[in-house]
């Protein structure tokens, strides 16, 4: 990371600079209070996110370990966060490439809490296959997240994904409350919505709200934008295909008083139209529909 390399020993961090070629021992403090059960000191996998955090898996316990912020040498705490199955088998690292797993769209909102966890204003709820349940909750308390849960009324796994294909209707394996287009169309669910929010409302990340775009509300999670929360729509989860505009409109002499009609032959589905009248050099939209009529009056 940068010019350190980090590793574990024990319930230290030992931090090696490239620069300098010396080591630096960071004593941590290990919390197990998730489940109550100790860490060993057989460190396995490592891997860091793209927002600094740090996590191992312990080999003793099986617990995922994260530490925020590791290159901040006052981050001590070594918290587990996740609970593992045993195995004294595995090893490696992992590049900075993913999310913190407990916060899938990076917005200081952990999933748990986070009622919009892609913060494309569409609630969880709203995004679950019509359950209407929190695709992270547990409904039946049996220690299965809902959305592979195969006691929910309709569960469907047509790819073998475990995940309820209620929840995933794109079937790419991304619940579509994480997914930020959930019917993998190329068109993003926050712009899908039943809100007004277009293209230039998104952030880099193609949503309302990110690490460092846009803002939340801390106690929930769902983006501050106005018109957030939104409704959802049937284009959020129903694909429609690219409109193509396959015959332009023809241009055409009336005389005073009569129509003159203009339209214009296109493929897709869902598609809108914008006609625009230019009136010195101004472009002016002025009708929103396949067919657009003009009546020619005299006037005085």
């Amino acid at each position: 990371m940068g010019n350190q390399i980090y590793g574990l020993k024990n319930d230290f961090l030992r931090v090696l600079n490239l620069d300098t070629n010396t080591f630096n021992n960071r004593d941590l403090t290990v919390d197990d209070l998730l489940d109550g059960i100790a860490y060993g000191n057989n460190w396995g996998a490592t891997w860091k996110d793209k927002n600094g955090n740090y996590y191992a898996i312990n080999n003793r316990s099986g617990g995922v370990y994260k530490i925020t912020d590791v290159e901040n040498p006052s981050s001590t705490i070594f918290k587990k966060i996740l609970i593992g199955s045993l195995t004294t088998s595995n090893d490696g690292f992992g590049c900075e490439i993913g999310s913190d797993p407990l916060d899938w769209d990076d917005d200081g909102i952990i999933n748990a809490i986070d009622e919009d966890d892609d913060n494309d204003g569409i609630l969880d709820v709203n995004e679950s296959g019509g359950t209407g349940l929190d695709p992270e909750g547990d409904h039946d308390t049996d220690a299965i997240f809902n959305f592979r849960d195969p006691d929910i009324e309709g569960y469907i796994d047509t790819n073998g994904d475990t995940i309820n294909d209620n929840f995933d209707v794109d079937l790419d394996g991304v619940p579509d409350a994480y997914d930020i287009d959930s019917d993998n169309d190329g068109c993003f669910d926050a712009t899908e919505g039943a809100g007004a929010f277009t293209i230039v409302d998104l952030t880099s990340s193609n949503n309302l709200a990110d690490a460092d775009e846009g803002t939340v509300n801390l106690a929930n999670g769902i983006p501050t934008n106005s018109g957030s929360p939104q409704a959802g729509t049937s284009f959020v989860i129903n694909a429609g295909v690219l409109g193509v505009i396959t015959a332009q409109p023809a241009s055409s002499s009336i005389c005073l008083g009569a129509d003159a009609v203009y339209s214009v032959t296109t493929t897709g589905s869902d598609l809108t139209y914008q006609w625009q009248e230019k009136q010195e050099l101004i472009r002016i939209p002025i009708f929103q529909m396949q067919e657009f009529i003009v009546v020619l009056i005299q006037t005085s």
